[in-house]
């Protein structure tokens, strides 16, 4: 499981291409070819936001995911995400939407837009996951400021 963590960590981007405090547009990509899915949180530093964006290249699903049975691998050891999210200072929650994005035909990557609620949160916060043997894993977390409407 380890070793398959760190496969998807090395062979997954996921970039902010453009970030405003009212939207954000992000790229994922596969870098190994495949087209598996791929699995993410999206949070804005207080709350997790779900699974509604436009995408081009992909289709997005949301399915509701108890946080706790979430693991994050570390040396050998598996301890649960509430406990990360807390030590990391992502927002708490028992349950979460966990976003999966399928890809269209046999290019892996997609872009996604959000729309962001009013007021527009100054950053956005995607946490790749990966899912191996019917359970998620943290794979890693990518945050991204986003810039003022001013």
């Amino acid at each position: 499981m380890q070793r398959f963590v760190e496969f998807e960590r090395s062979s997954t981007v996921v970039r902010l291409v453009y970030g405003s405090q009212g939207s954000a547009v992000l790229l994922f990509r596969r870098l190994d070819g495949s087209s598996r899915p791929l699995y993410f949180l999206l949070d804005n530093g207080a709350e997790y936001l779900g699974c509604s964006a436009t995408t081009a290249g992909g289709r997005l699903r949301g399915v509701e995911v108890d946080l706790e049975s979430v693991g994050v691998v570390s040396e050998g050891s598996v301890y649960s995400f509430r406990y990360y999210a807390r030590s990391r200072g992502l927002p708490e929650s028992s349950v979460a939407v966990v976003c999966e994005l399928s890809f269209d035909g046999n290019y892996p990557n997609a872009v996604i837009t959000l729309d962001l609620a009013n007021p527009p949160p100054s950053l956005i916060r995607v946490t790749l996951l990966a899912l191996y043997s019917g359970r998620f894993y943290l794979v890693s977390v990518y945050e991204y400021e986003l810039q003022s409407a001013d």
